[in-house]
């Protein structure tokens, strides 16, 4: 008989093992995740960042600043990192970062693995998972292309695969008010407000990622004047009326999306 017991912690210390491995590459290295610890990562994601101005008169988030741009999961509606699980035919986790972006913002944002730098991604080690967290400056984003998009795919909601469904709203949080609302020390999800002044609530997962990436300085911290960040902005090309190169890809013509090389 297999004991299930001794199976289960056998598998949670060797996860424990990982997990102060990796953890102490990440220090050695600066925050730079290794390409051994992308090669073990079960998952990985995308975090979009852009300088974002507030023109909303009620807002007192009125001055330029950079913003995340965080998408809603229609299941918890709760926001999230654009990311999920790496499948078995994703050949790296740079790549399974980039399919979920893609899926999961409705085919706005299509990212080439040159896009995400190592330099700029944290790892989370979560129980027995480890997820990469790759962040992207980009200089122009526009929810309204995410919003047709979505709309289109919810008309074919019946002949597509749910993946593409698995978001339904975005906003942007300024990093000066997810520090202000406790997201550098409170435990669990996190609420707080975005641009608008709208409450919203941000995974646990997303909080922890954003974090890492403030406490590596892969994110400038608006409250330390002497801290700029090593995120890079990027232009981003964009494709008013989208037109797939493949088959399985028809249903995704006429979406709007912004991508790189």
């Amino acid at each position: 008989m297999i004991n299930v017991h001794s199976h289960n912690n056998d598998k949670y210390s060797k996860y424990l093992k990982y997990k102060q491995k990796y953890l102490s590459l990440t220090k050695q290295y600066g925050g730079r995740i290794t390409n051994e610890q992308e090669s073990i990562a079960d998952g990985a994601g995308v975090i979009l960042a852009e300088y974002y101005e507030n023109k909303h008169n009620d807002s007192p988030n009125t001055k330029i600043n950079i913003a995340l741009i965080l998408f809603k999961n229609s299941k918890s509606n709760m926001f999230d990192v654009l990311g999920g699980h790496k499948d078995p035919t994703d050949p790296s986790t740079k790549h399974t970062a980039i399919r979920e972006a893609k899926e999961e913002s409705a085919n706005t944002i299509r990212l080439s693995t040159s896009s995400l730098n190592s330099s700029n991604a944290i790892m989370h080690s979560h129980n027995n998972h480890n997820y990469a967290c790759y962040f992207v400056g980009i200089k122009q984003f526009k929810p309204s292309y995410y919003r047709h998009n979505l709309k289109l795919l919810q008309n074919t909601a019946k002949t597509i695969d749910h993946v593409w469904l698995e978001t339904n709203d975005v906003t942007r949080v300024y990093i000066e008010s997810f520090i202000k609302s406790g997201g550098l020390t409170k435990h669990g999800n996190l609420m707080l407000y975005d641009v608008n002044d709208k409450l919203i609530t941000i995974t646990d997962k997303t909080k922890s990622c954003i974090r890492e990436a403030l406490n590596y300085g892969i994110l400038p911290d608006p409250t330390k004047k002497s801290q700029n960040g090593t995120l890079s902005f990027i232009n981003l090309r964009v494709d008013h009326s989208y037109e797939p190169k493949n088959i399985k890809e028809l249903f995704l013509s006429n979406t709007k999306c912004f991508y790189t090389h």
